[in-house]
């Protein structure tokens, strides 16, 4: 059985001095280094040479594969199926399941209508709020809290006790 060897830092670094940006696709495609490697590589290669630096930096940009973003799985796309874990807090609590809703385009605070049948639950965005009429019942809210008060309170004094050694 053959030993795996692995590409170091300082090593990888030396191996890109000389062979060039080759070295980071045969390594990648061996299995014997990986993406943190590389860039750990880069960081040691801006101190040392700052011209192969801009060079490998240029391959990393081209060839590293795109991350998710968040954590947990993707969104769902349309017309995708997804099963979900059914999860209860505890053995009073009822079980529900976490969906994600970016389908529906809605933002926090929106709507959404879900139908209840048997065997089936059906979720569908609903209207948006309307900010304005929002922003009038807090208006009013706010005002009915206030009633009674004068605009401008009237200011207090606070005396501090003197401490006597």
């Amino acid at each position: 059985m053959k030993k795996r060897t692995r590409y170091t830092v300082p090593t990888l670094t030396l191996e890109f001095l000389i062979q060039g940006s080759k070295v980071f696709e045969d390594a990648l495609s061996a299995g014997t280094t990986t993406w943190p490697t590389i860039k750990n590589c880069l960081k040691k290669l801006d101190k040392v040479n700052p011209k192969a630096a801009k060079e490998a930096a240029s391959w990393i940009s081209e060839n590293e594969p795109e991350k998710p973003s968040g954590k947990g799985r993707t969104a769902p796309k349309s017309g995708e199926t997804r099963t979900y874990s059914v999860q209860q807090l505890n053995k009073a609590g009822g079980r529900f399941i976490r969906l994600p809703v970016d389908l529906l385009s809605s933002t926090k605070g929106d709507t959404v209508i879900v139908e209840y049948h048997d065997k089936k639950i059906v979720i569908r965005a609903g209207e948006k709020l309307n900010e304005e009429a929002e922003e009038s019942q807090e208006e009013t809210a706010a005002g009915s809290l206030l009633d009674g008060f004068d605009e401008k309170p009237a200011a207090r004094t606070m005396r501090r006790k003197r401490k006597t050694a």
